[in-house]
């Protein structure tokens, strides 16, 4: 089974801006920690398993919604539903943010039989490598770019009177 960790966002101004090395460093751990003791990668090679974040102005707790598992199907979905106003408000919100990941690990892969030990060896790791690390920050040239694309928004809710 492959791992793939992707955003959805469906709602102006409500995302979460935060580097994509966060997600590219989870998903190592997690096949690391999780998937490849659990015998997910040679068992189920040709399937995938989706992760997806994603939040609303009105998302309140921490969510994981996974689809089923079924036997023709190539990809599991997974939609992780991180509350969005504890993450924005908190006073370090990307370790908030990185909280809601180490969390959903232990309900993602429960059907599974994950265990502690491995959920707690996988957040050991996430906590250690990104939490007061920069190289996990946004760039300037990231932030200049989710700048312009929320002007761009903007101008697009304007121009068709939804703002």
């Amino acid at each position: 089974m492959e791992l793939t960790i992707g955003s959805w966002y469906n709602e102006p101004d409500y995302s979460f801006d935060f580097s994509y090395r966060i997600e590219k460093f989870i998903r190592q751990v997690m096949k690391q920690c999780i998937m490849k003791p659990l015998g997910l990668l040679e068992s189920y090679p040709d399937k995938f398993l989706h992760l997806q974040v994603t939040t609303t102005s009105t998302q309140e707790t921490l969510e994981v919604k996974m689809g089923p598992f079924k036997a023709k199907a190539n990809s599991i979905n997974c939609g992780l539903w991180f509350p969005y106003q504890t993450i924005v408000d908190s006073e370090n919100p990307l370790e908030a943010y990185v909280e809601c990941y180490i969390k959903s690990i232990p309900l993602v892969f429960q059907r599974w039989g994950v265990t502690d030990q491995q959920s707690e060896e996988a957040a050991k790791m996430i906590r250690a490598e990104i939490i007061g690390n920069p190289y996990y920050e946004l760039t300037q040239e990231e932030k200049d770019e989710l700048e312009e694309e929320r002007r761009s928004t903007e101008n697009i809710l304007k121009e068709s009177g939804l703002e």
